[in-house]
């Protein structure tokens, strides 16, 4: 499949084409979901771990797939705007997490993990780092690096690395509070309790696999995304000219959909299974990955410097994740079970936030 092939085909053709890709990228991260939580049972890693970081790095395959393509082609904007709009869009699939949550309860009373905080909190720091690094430009230079670059990746090292030292350790756990609607008497240690039996019973499920077996399928999972976000890439950059809606605005929402799809597979699944840490852990660490991606973009671009001359339609959209993230934190630390229409307060927020976002970028694209 190639731009120039897909140029002669008609609008809605591509848009079918389009939608069954991201079909395509649906079904294998259901997959890697699956097999990122039997290698977790397995290898004896902390749920909030593995979603941070192998199961964040696999379903953001597409993401990489196409920063590289765009940044290959010396398309700094579809590039910069597909990494911004992506992380804008996936932390907004917690809300749809809230929804598939299989027990009463807002999402945030449900994962009362310290680690998710910490993880929210160095998402966070990377969304700065990334907006400072749009609207300032790149100042200090090193060959095709600047220091923002190199900034975004230092700290992507650095919280994966505290994430790992951290793990399993519970520093800090909500103790007697409790539901004053749907579930009342269940407190921090009753949520954690609830996701050890339910780890329990998925070892008993993935007991007869091996672990090759499981790496397996993962990593035959982890391709099929790649090689369908890559062409989901292509289309979108035509769909970009023959819809006249340009890279800034399709960026940062058609194809950031479509690559956010293993994602939503991934919440979804995992929320209906109670496994709530790793689905907030790997929305978290498909994110930070997704910032990381910016310091590869600017390895890659032929153009000069990726941040130099972004769109503010970029910086909006880093300004409204970092918006949704504090929400969510806020939920956490909170961890009170109010909702709205079965939705977590903060969730509703979200909701709000994220629709309201799109339409300004609708406005200002």
């Amino acid at each position: 499949m190639s731009v120039d092939q897909l140029s002669n085909y008609s609008v809605w053709t591509n848009l079918a084409i389009f939608l069954g890709l991201s079909v395509v990228i649906w079904l294998a991260g259901t997959q890697l979901q699956r097999t990122a939580d039997a290698i977790a049972l397995r290898t004896g890693l902390a749920r909030a771990f593995v979603g941070v970081l192998m199961l964040s790095v696999a379903t953001s395959l597409p993401e990489t797939a196409s920063v590289l393509s765009a940044a290959r082609a010396g398309d700094a904007d579809l590039a910069v705007h597909a990494l911004m709009g992506a992380t804008m869009t996936q932390m907004s699939l917690l809300v749809v997490a809230d929804l598939a949550a299989c027990r009463q309860g807002a999402l945030t009373h449900l994962s009362p993990r310290f680690l998710l905080l910490f993880q929210g909190v160095g998402l966070l720091l990377m969304i700065s780092v990334a907006v400072a690094a749009m609207a300032a430009g790149p100042i200090v230079t090193v060959g095709r690096l600047d220091m923002w670059g190199v900034a975004i990746a230092l700290t992507y090292i650095a919280v994966i690395y505290w994430s790992y030292r951290m793990q399993g350790r519970d520093r800090w756990q909500p103790m007697g509070l409790y539901s004053e609607t749907l579930a009342p008497g269940r407190d921090g240690a009753v949520c954690i309790i609830e996701e050890l039996e339910t780890e329990q019973e998925e070892e008993s499920r993935f007991k007869e696999w091996s672990l090759r077996w499981i790496a397996a399928l993962f990593a035959g999972a982890a391709l099929i995304v790649l090689a369908a976000g890559w062409n989901a890439a292509l289309v979108a950059e035509v769909l970009s000219v023959q819809t006249g809606l340009g890279a800034s605005f399709i960026g940062v929402t058609l194809l950031a959909f479509a690559t956010s799809t293993p994602e939503l597979a991934s919440v979804i699944s995992s929320s209906r299974r109670g496994a709530y840490s790793l689905a907030f852990s790997n929305i978290f660490g498909t994110n930070m990955y997704n910032l990381f991606l910016l310091f590869v973009a600017e390895i890659f671009y032929v153009g000069g410097f990726v941040f130099q001359g972004v769109h503010p339609s970029a910086i909006f959209a880093g300004a409204v994740t970092a918006m949704i993230v504090c929400t969510y934190l806020w939920g956490l630390l909170e961890h009170e079970n109010r909702t709205i229409f079965r939705l977590g307060w903060d969730s509703a927020a979200v909701v709000v936030l994220f629709l309201g976002g799109y339409y300004i970028l609708y406005l200002i694209r």
